[in-house]
């Protein structure tokens, strides 16, 4: 009986050797390093616009250039997008507030399509870099006082 056993184990070690079988996974992907874009060389961009004549403002007079430099690394594809972002005016939810009451900054993109902050997108091809203007607007309902005027967005560049 126990050489019956014996036998029977080995046979049946000898049909699970038969009944198993092996493949291969095959597993692949890429190694992917992250884009790095610097705007600016990390420093701020300044549009100064002079002296603003409060009776002159119209919303094209004193257009100012955006200048500014876009540095990338490692980028999957040339094809990107930017977008400025910040506090509306009151009276236009698509200028910058600026610091004096009832003034604004307006944005345009080659000089004429204008860009409303937090909303509209300028696509572009790296490194050609799109055309950004800016030019001071007012609230035709209110009356501006003198004085020195700030205003502060966010460039924000991002993958199309």
């Amino acid at each position: 009986m126990a050489r019956y056993f014996i036998f029977t184990f080995l046979c049946l070690m000898l049909l699970s050797d038969a009944l198993a079988s092996s493949f291969s996974v095959n597993i692949s992907g890429n190694v992917m390093v992250p884009a790095d874009c610097k705007i600016n060389n990390g420093m701020p961009i300044s549009v100064n616009f002079g002296d603003v004549r409060t009776d002159k403002i119209d919303g094209k007079a004193y257009q100012q250039p955006v200048s500014f430099t876009l540095s990338c690394t490692n980028l999957p594809s040339n094809a990107l997008k930017l977008q400025l972002q910040g506090n509306a005016a009151s009276f236009d939810s698509g200028a910058l507030r600026a610091s004096v009451s009832g003034l604004g900054i307006a944005f345009f993109k080659s000089n004429a399509e204008r860009l409303n902050i937090n909303t509209s997108w300028v696509n572009f091809t790296y490194p050609a870099l799109p055309v950004i203007t800016a030019v001071p607007v007012k609230d035709n309902s209110s009356s501006l006082t003198g004085g020195s005027f700030t205003s502060a967005a966010t460039l924000v560049v991002e993958l199309q």
